[in-house]
């Protein structure tokens, strides 16, 4: 294992940014998100997008990446660029995505920190509602992960672990009252 900055491939102009929070790579691509700017590593050459206001979220589903800027709301890369993935802006403004999930080979679901479960419909976004989630949603969704084809884990930061259905029924939890050391889950592996 030996490390190689990148930082050499940037103009001057564009190396002074904070931490790297995401990094994804699709299709021989590699993506890294810091706030203010994704930077595409392709061909050992690296490309810059900088943010409209501010960067929160990198991911990908279906061969599909996706990020999250403060203002714009959720976008999709293709062809080099950054395309909004909505017109009225769901999920934008203190709403940060926290995973992108895929269930049945093909459902689309973004999970937000405060405001449960969006499905991606028809490159619409709409509010997975059931009576479970509107009790997850007030627990913060920190984490999540999919399970398999049908179900998803929801790790939140003040009531523990939840196993949902792709309907949003509730399958399982697990929380310090059932053996968890405590409630706050910040990540998720499967």
């Amino acid at each position: 294992l030996e490390y190689h900055s990148l930082i050499e491939k940037l103009a001057a102009t564009e190396r002074n940014f904070g931490d790297v929070w995401d990094i994804v790579s699709i299709n021989d691509e590699v993506f890294f998100r810091t706030t203010t700017r994704i930077f595409k590593l392709n061909n050992d050459l690296l490309t810059v997008y900088k943010a409209n206001s501010e960067w929160m979220f990198l991911g990908k589903a279906n061969n599909t990446l996706y990020a999250q800027d403060n203002e714009t709301g959720i976008l999709y890369y293709s062809s080099n660029n950054w395309y909004p993935l909505e017109q009225n802006n769901t999920l934008a403004k203190n709403n940060p995505v926290t995973d992108v999930l895929v269930l049945n080979n093909r459902m689309v679901y973004f999970t937000t920190l405060k405001n449960g479960i969006f499905q991606l419909i028809d490159n619409q976004l709409k509010k997975l509602i059931s009576p479970p989630l509107a009790s997850i949603e007030n627990n913060r969704i920190y984490a999540a992960k999919s399970i398999n084809k049908e179900f998803m884990a929801l790790g939140t930061s003040n009531n523990g672990l939840y196993i949902i259905d792709k309907d949003g029924k509730l399958i399982q939890h697990f929380s310090k009252k059932e053996g968890l050391q405590n409630n706050n889950i910040l990540s998720l592996k499967t």
